[in-house]
């Protein structure tokens, strides 16, 4: 999907999806592999915020994965956009907040507080980092996730904004994090996109928050982009194959094996195939799926095989049962 788009004014924005830094890859991911997917997020943040020639570079929410990171995730975000900031003065930096980066618990401070804090004492006039108000810079809207307002309020707010100014133009584009369906129960209904606000600001949404990118058909006259995440997490966000992989047991059987060694890969098995063996690459998965294709119906972890290689080498010695019974009651924690 293309995250570069243009302006009247013959200038460019650039879109970067949720980031989520901080996450970590542990599930079926080899222990010599650890640390490998975690540092090419890191890799592409920097990349795209060193983007030549932008007018604006957006990050569209989600910069951390969770409200609370380490703080060595903190510091590598800010000391990464500070520097690209300042290699890149005629470049507007937009952060927007997305709904993994805030707590509706006021109790606590997020790291994305403690990332705005020290961006705003930096004091660069091209970096601007979102927090519970809606902002005009140029003609684009930025409109946050807000743990406590609904999409509908937010947009409402921006509207009040620009009729205080007096606004004389229709912004170009507005920037959200917001569900575009309800996706049944497993989505907040509270963060669904206000569209028939939004359609009164602009005739373009670029949105984070959903990480496939994609354009929407026209809803209440609105075109809404999809930014998609900034790297693939897993199997389902990778459409192109190029990281995350995902083969039957028969296309598995037929591909040269060295060319999956920088991927994650998935192998899919019906209910009576036999698990193939683990090869060396980036995370290795075999799922049985039922007859249709939907239904998982079990799941073959051959991580597991190389924690007890592990566990068996530093337990030389321990008698059965008690070394089976230490290994039952420790291997799911692993």
């Amino acid at each position: 999907m293309k995250n570069t788009h243009e302006l009247t004014n013959g200038g460019k924005l650039l879109t970067i999806g949720d980031p989520h830094l901080g996450r970590t890859f542990t599930t079926n991911v080899p222990l010599e592999f650890r640390g490998i997917r975690e540092q090419q997020l890191r890799d592409r943040y920097t990349e795209l915020l060193n983007t030549p020639d932008m007018n604006y570079i957006c990050m569209m929410g989600d910069l951390f994965d969770e409200f609370d990171v380490p703080n060595d995730v903190i510091l590598f975000a800010w000391q990464t956009l500070m520097t690209a900031a300042l290699a890149n003065p005629k470049t507007m930096y937009i952060f927007n907040r997305g709904n993994h980066d805030e707590s509706r618990n006021t109790s606590l401070k997020s790291s994305w507080a403690v990332f705005k804090e020290m961006s705003d004492r930096a004091g660069l006039v091209n970096v601007k980092v979102m927090g519970d108000d809606v902002e005009v810079i140029g003609k684009i809207g930025i409109v946050p996730w807000h743990p406590f307002h609904s999409p509908e309020e937010m947009v409402s707010n921006l509207i009040g904004y620009m009729e205080a100014a007096n606004w004389p133009c229709v912004l170009e584009y507005v920037l959200t994090h917001n569900d575009v369906s309800t996706y049944g129960s497993d989505h907040d209904p509270q963060n669904l996109m206000d569209f028939k606000g939004l359609a009164k600001l602009t005739d373009v949404v670029l949105n984070g928050h959903v990480h496939v990118a994609g354009e929407l058909e026209p809803i209440e006259g609105l075109k809404v982009i999809n930014t998609g995440s900034m790297m693939p997490l897993n199997f389902a966000e990778d459409k192109t194959g190029d990281m995350f992989v995902t083969l039957t047991l028969e296309q598995f059987n037929k591909v040269d094996t060295k060319t999956l060694g920088g991927k994650s890969v998935r192998v899919l098995l019906k209910p009576d195939d036999e698990a193939p063996d683990p090869i060396k690459c980036l995370q290795f998965k075999v799922k049985r799926v039922s007859e249709k294709g939907t239904e998982e119906v079990g799941e073959v972890k051959p991580e597991d095989f190389e924690l007890k290689t592990l566990y068996d080498t530093a337990m030389t010695g321990v008698a059965d049962p008690l070394n089976t019974e230490i290994w039952e009651s420790i291997k799911d924690k692993l």
